[in-house]
């Protein structure tokens, strides 16, 4: 299913310049779209495609909106440079940040032709920086996903890739008391 689509014209440029601050809408090729249209991670990814350079994949925030975990994309894309790939050699586009650290392409999956941190690298990243820097968008964000008994597989697949990862202990004693909560809900239901 195709998100809806405002068209060039379809709004005047000052309501559209305030949808667009309000983060009401978001860019998709030359049109906009509601973000609240915007229920799927391709669709969620293409429509940040327009601020990823070649060779660089969405991680943090922005990847847990395209994973669903966020109503509206952060103000601020992050991205950083697959290893093994050539960049553009372009700087990021305003919109964007391209962080220092670069990512494994075996943590990048395509959505909607944009390379974007796969859910397990993107639950770790999230909740490793919580850990690290408290923070209530960030926080919400790793509660939401984790939910999802995907994404904590995806975690706890993550986390036997690497070995010595820090705060991994942590994050399996913390998927274990969720399932644990989460089955005894299952039982009082």
């Amino acid at each position: 299913m195709a998100p809806f689509v405002l068209r060039p014209g379809a709004l005047s440029p000052a309501e559209l310049s305030a949808a667009l601050l309000d983060g009401d809408v978001v860019p998709v090729g030359e049109a906009f779209s509601p973000v609240a249209s915007i229920d799927r991670p391709d669709l969620r990814a293409a429509t940040l495609g327009h601020l990823v350079p070649r060779g660089c994949a969405i991680v943090e925030l922005a990847a847990a909106w395209v994973h669903g975990a966020l109503r509206r994309p952060p103000e601020i894309v992050r991205l950083r440079l697959i290893r093994g790939r050539s960049g553009s050699g372009a700087p990021a586009p305003d919109g964007a940040r391209l962080l220092s650290r670069r990512i494994d392409p075996a943590h990048v999956v395509s959505r909607g032709g944009t390379e974007v941190s796969g859910l397990g690298r993107t639950v770790y990243d999230l909740w490793a920086s919580h850990l690290g820097e408290p923070s209530e968008a960030v926080g919400g964000a790793v509660r939401r996903l984790l939910r999802d008994p995907l994404a904590q597989e995806s975690l706890l697949a993550h986390l036997e890739g690497i070995p010595r990862l820090p705060h991994a202990r942590t994050m399996r004693s913390g998927v274990a008391a969720l399932r644990a909560e989460q089955a005894q809900d299952d039982v009082t239901r």
